[in-house]
């Protein structure tokens, strides 16, 4: 995905050895980059196991309960049904992004700029015509 996205100026050589090849690394880099150890949550997307036969060929299909949870030990059961956790996720933490937004005069100016532009929509009562073009 992330060199389907790269433009003509960046070199996918360098960048790919850059970027990181494990879970170990891309931790070291958002360690280098400010960012405290990501938390590993434990998620179960309900779904439950069918079995299919078609043409005499028989398949697992899986049915999807639209629950989920969103456990903090890999050790809990979901609280929809039962089950141990589907996938791991890790999240960084909303203190260390903010931390992150600030951490030059730069970055910090590109955050706040909407706020250069407050006289143009604060105190606005109205919303603004729809655009249909771009």
């Amino acid at each position: 995905m992330l060199f389907t996205s790269v433009g003509d100026d960046i070199d996918v050589d360098i960048l790919s050895s850059l970027w990181p090849r494990n879970w170990s690394a891309a931790r070291l880099l958002l360690k280098e980059e400010g960012f405290s150890d990501a938390k590993e949550y434990d998620i179960c997307i309900c779904r439950e196991s069918k079995e299919m036969t078609r043409k005499g060929k028989t398949t697992t299909k899986y049915q999807y309960s639209c629950s989920w949870s969103v456990m903090e030990s890999k050790s809990d059961l979901c609280a929809h049904c039962g089950k141990h956790r589907y996938i791991k996720y890790y999240f960084l933490g909303l203190n260390d992004r903010v931390k992150n937004w600030f951490w030059n005069e730069i970055v910090c100016k590109k955050m706040l700029s909407h706020w250069e532009e407050k006289d143009h929509w604060l105190g606005r009562t109205t919303s603004w015509p729809t655009k249909k073009e771009f």
